[in-house]
């Protein structure tokens, strides 16, 4: 599915505004000089640092778009498809040692791959399967679609991207961190210090999206909704 803006003054950015500012969707607010330039969607992509609620809001969408007859033929959530060592908390990821993700790449399974930079210089390999044909894809992706985009494959993969960053402040991130990754700060503590760092903070990617979620506080109960919501809106213009 596309979205296509013929409109040199770029309704496209209009309609998407108009989405959240008439239906008072208030954890949701959009990066005017990013979007003004979006001029065409083919896919939706979440991205965040780590414990800004990818996962759970990536499960809830899921169900959405199986459970919901509105969105079961209009949108599809692919899984993640990692190559790093699972964790007990971990939802939603396909782990994959390297053997396999490269059997996934010749078997044309992904919609796209890249390297993600991890602490001390080591990388892991990462993934999105492909979606159900046609629908409108909603991916789940760390941040390394902007601090790595030269590594993505097909490399205009971003091109035509909405791309939807949720945002929580460092403390709020690391709080949720350390609940739900108790095992990560004892087995793995420069990894855990790495997805807190200033690197990785979470201040750093909100100019890289086009739509920003505020998904703490007050907020965060209201996220879903509007999320459910901002997404059905989008597909009735498509």
């Amino acid at each position: 599915m596309l979205l296509t803006n013929t409109d040199p003054q770029n309704n496209l950015f209009t309609r998407l505004n108009n989405i959240i500012k008439i239906n008072k969707l208030k954890s949701l607010f959009i990066h005017e000089k990013k979007a003004s330039k979006l001029f065409k969607i083919k896919c939706v992509i979440f991205f965040g640092s780590s414990a800004s609620g990818k996962s759970t809001l990536e499960k809830i969408l899921r169900e959405v778009s199986t459970d919901d007859t509105f969105f079961q033929t209009k949108i599809s959530v692919p899984f993640r498809v990692v190559t790093r060592n699972p964790r007990q908390d971990d939802e939603n990821i396909v782990y994959a040692t390297k053997n396999k993700f490269d059997e996934l790449i010749t078997k044309d399974s992904l919609a796209m791959y890249g390297v993600k930079n991890m602490e001390s210089g080591r990388i892991e390999r990462y993934g999105l399967l492909k979606p159900l044909i046609n629908t409108l894809p909603i991916y789940f992706a760390n941040n390394a679609i902007i601090k790595n985009p030269h590594s993505i494959y097909p490399t205009n993969f971003l091109d035509d991207a909405l791309l939807i960053f949720l945002y929580a402040p460092d403390f709020v991130r690391e709080n949720r961190l350390r609940i739900r990754s108790p095992e990560l700060f004892e087995k793995n503590p420069d990894e855990a210090n790495f997805r807190l760092s200033q690197e990785e903070s979470s201040d750093n990617f909100i100019s890289d999206a086009h739509v920003i979620v505020n998904n703490y506080g007050v907020y965060e109960q209201q996220v879903k909704l509007d999320i459910v919501y901002f997404l059905k809106s989008l597909v009735k213009i498509i």
